[in-house]
């Protein structure tokens, strides 16, 4: 991201998380929010998702963020 967020004064679970996927739909455009999403949503590797994220300027926590929040929801789907 062009500004550097700091998730250090959080507790580990979904709340950080949750902020982390809001700045990324804050800073990205309706249609770049999708798109990472989708990537998210179809790739098997954390570093497709990065390197599509680094182009977007989303680096750091909030990749990591994206792919645990895609990687629970395709559980749930799975269940």
């Amino acid at each position: 991201m062009k500004y550097e967020i700091s998730y250090n004064h959080m507790t580990e679970g979904q709340l950080k998380r949750d902020k982390a996927i809001q700045d990324i739909k804050n800073y990205c455009t309706p249609k770049q929010y999708n798109t990472l999403w989708a990537i998210a949503m179809e790739t098997t590797r954390y570093g497709t998702l990065s390197f599509y994220c680094d182009f977007a300027g989303i680096s750091g926590y909030p990749v990591v963020a994206l792919w645990d929040e895609a990687r629970q929801i395709m559980r749930d789907m799975s269940n």
